[in-house]
Parts: structure tokens; C-alpha cells; sequence
């Protein structure tokens, strides 16, 4: 019999600036993953489009994917649908952070079809 998958959500709080990976209620600070791509290295942000939001999402990518290239694939416009909407305070589950990965992964592939392709 397998264990149950942990629960995992990841918050973030602007006065604190500080972005946090909650797994079964142990919480860590979230890796910025700056070895994959240095949009900001003096932080995640959110709720706006720019290099702090572009660090925020490459890190949520992978965080709930565990696949470093799709991260670096879809991160873009992980910051334009689901990032630069977050407010003040927020947090969101594992399974919302991958639903909008999945979206993400759509759109990127939508783009690299030829035009007139179906």
C-alpha cells in the first residue's frame, strides 16, 4: 500500500517578501532557481509583469512539475496568466500551480504550430 501523496502549497506574503513551499504543513523557502534562468536575483515578486514575477513563476514550474525543461518552457506565461494576477497575499495548491502549468504548456505548444497547421 503506497502512502499518501503530501500536500503542498505555496504562499507568498509581500510585506514579508517572502515565498514559502508549505509540504504537510512544514514550510521551506521556495528555490528562486536562479541555475535555470537569473530573471532577479534580489527576489521572487508578483502581481505585475516583470523579472521578479518571471523568477516567481520559473520557480512554482518547478517546484510542482520536477522537470527543469518544461519550467524553462512555460514560465513566460505562468507570469502572464497566473502570476502577475496574484495579490498581497496568496497561496496555491500544488495541483493549481500544475493545471496552470498545463495551460501554459497549450499555449507554448499552439505557438510553435506552423500557421495554417490544424
Amino acid at each position: 500500500m503506497s502512502s499518501p501523496k503530501p500536500k503542498v502549497v505555496y504562499c507568498g506574503i509581500r510585506r514579508k517578501k517572502r515565498v514559502l513551499r508549505v509540504i504537510d504543513g512544514d514550510s521551506t523557502a521556495l528555490d528562486p532557481r536562479l541555475d535555470l534562468m537569473s530573471h532577479s536575483p534580489t527576489g521572487m515578486e508578483w502581481g505585475y509583469n516583470g523579472s521578479g514575477p518571471a523568477q516567481l513563476a520559473l520557480a512554482l514550474a518547478a517546484a510542482a512539475t520536477g522537470d527543469d525543461e518544461l519550467a524553462v518552457r512555460v514560465y513566460q506565461d505562468l507570469k502572464f496568466d497566473l502570476v502577475s494576477k496574484l495579490g498581497d497575499q496568496w497561496s496555491l495548491t500544488r495541483a493549481e500551480v500544475l493545471e496552470a502549468v498545463k495551460h501554459a504548456e497549450a499555449k507554448f505548444a499552439a505557438r510553435r504550430q506552423p500557421r495554417g497547421a490544424a
